[in-house]
């Protein structure tokens, strides 16, 4: 829960807009949100909240508490940038879209797609390397990187316009591709 008053601190700080997404029972340390049933009048989330952020940054800011349409705003035209946990469909989206990523990975192959995306693809960013809490300056930095460096955006531009034209599906293609990798290492 602590590095969540780090992230309410960083989105206050920014100079971006931004839409948080707050999965009911986030924040609580036994594991991932679950699905839940739709809250009803009286219930009590026991979720994070980020109280009074949203009167501090006023229009700056959007802030949901359970399901967005998440491809909807990958594919807004104002969208410059996304914080992710770099789960592989949310990455996949990302990347369809264009979008570069600041990555924070915190369990499983999300580290693995976070790799893949900053790494290799070279569309984003690590908001933090080390199991520490992540501070606020750190998620400042990811996100001003992500969203200032123009040959990163470029790239998940391009990277998208290859997505939207298809990969090729013979194996004709693929044996080339191989061959192609295996001669450039």
């Amino acid at each position: 829960m602590e590095e969540y008053g780090q992230l309410a601190d960083a989105l206050e700080e920014s100079r971006w807009a931004f839409i948080w997404v707050i999965q009911p029972g986030s924040g609580k340390r036994h594991g991932p949100p679950q699905p839940q049933p739709q809250p009803q009048p009286g219930d009590e989330d026991e979720g994070y909240k980020p109280v009074g952020l949203q009167e501090k940054v006023g229009k700056r800011g959007m802030i949901i508490t359970g399901w967005a349409p998440q491809l909807v705003i990958l594919s807004h035209p104002s969208t410059g940038g996304f914080l992710s946990h770099c789960g592989w469909n949310s990455s996949v989206e990302a990347i369809g879209r264009g979008v570069p990523i600041s990555a924070w990975p915190i369990r499983g192959d999300q580290f693995y797609s976070a790799k893949l995306l900053v790494d290799h693809l070279k569309i984003g960013v690590m908001v933090t390397s080390g199991d520490e809490l992540v501070k606020k300056s750190e998620i400042l930095e990811a996100i001003d990187r992500v969203m200032d460096d123009e040959e990163t955006h470029e790239r998940a531009k391009n990277l998208s316009r290859i997505f939207e034209a298809g990969l090729p599906s013979t194996s004709t293609a693929s044996i080339k591709a191989f061959l192609q990798l295996l001669s450039s290492i």
